[in-house]
């Protein structure tokens, strides 16, 4: 199992506000793991696929995150 990040980490590695972490989120820019209403976390490599495809790409919304 691969090691999950915050949002903080996610925010220092991209070198943004976490604020901005959020909007990504709440625009589905930025794919993560809900473990509950407010608690969010990211993996390294869905991240990873994030900044190589450029960082704008909408992505596709899963079923049980609608």
């Amino acid at each position: 199992m691969q090691k999950l990040l915050n949002a903080q980490e996610v925010a220092d590695i991209l070198g943004i506000d976490v604020q901005r972490i959020w909007n990504l989120v709440r625009n589905n820019l930025l794919p993560c793991v809900r473990l509950g209403e407010r608690q969010l976390r990211f993996s390294a490599q869905e991240l990873e696929n994030f900044i190589a495809a450029g960082g704008n790409q909408q992505r596709e919304v899963r079923e049980n995150e609608k």
